[in-house]
């Protein structure tokens, strides 16, 4: 899964230094319009693995489902804040059926920016009750707080829909023993609207 993992981080970067040279050619921006948009987006994250149990392997399966919902708008051209909103479901052979949410605030610094693509690097603060602590299989606690970071890069699918790429780690950043971070990538769209549109 790691291996996966460092894959789909790999390409995100790679797509991200290959459009750069087709960004270049892009329209000069007019600087006399001042544009307020908003960014809303979804993404999904699958992630199977195996039950450990008192630090001993049962080879069953075990999977995990991450959805998210965000919105952002761009503060400028390089900076993008945002919220967003994520839930997962475990489900473990022996564990059964789980749920868990996180909220946070993120910002992204945008890089390679242009009209068919651009690549990130982003930074988050999370509250959550997804305890990735001790050696067993993560559990349930209220009042958790996660620093997140990662990077990715999106893609022009349409006119204002976009393909979002990205590997972000998220680690526990409250006092609890045996805490440690965990990994995902992330596919998504994100749909860009123009909110308000003004003269300087």
């Amino acid at each position: 899964m790691k291996g996966m993992l460092t894959i789909i981080a790999a390409l995100c970067i790679s797509m991200a230094a290959l459009a750069q040279n087709k960004n270049r050619q892009e329209k000069p921006i007019d600087d006399s319009t001042r544009v307020l948009n908003l960014v809303i987006g979804g993404n999904y994250t699958y992630v199977p693995t195996t039950e450990v149990i008192n630090g001993v392997d049962y080879d069953t399966r075990y999977q995990e489902h991450t959805f998210s919902i965000n919105a952002a708008t761009d503060v400028t051209k390089h900076i993008r804040l945002g919220v967003d909103y994520k839930k997962l479901y475990t489900n473990g052979v022996l564990t059964g059926k789980n749920d868990y949410s996180l909220l946070g605030a993120v910002g992204q610094y945008r890089v390679f920016v242009g009209d068919v693509s651009f690549g990130f690097l982003e930074i988050g603060y999370y509250k959550g009750n997804y305890c990735t602590c001790g050696e067993d299989l993560p559990f349930k606690r209220e009042g958790i707080s996660y620093i997140n970071w990662g990077g990715g890069a999106n893609f022009k699918l349409k006119k204002r829909l976009w393909l979002d790429l990205a590997f972000t780690t998220a680690q526990v950043a409250s006092k609890i023993p045996g805490r440690y971070g965990y990994t995902q990538y992330i596919i998504g769209l994100n749909y860009d609207v123009d909110i308000i549109k003004w003269r300087r």
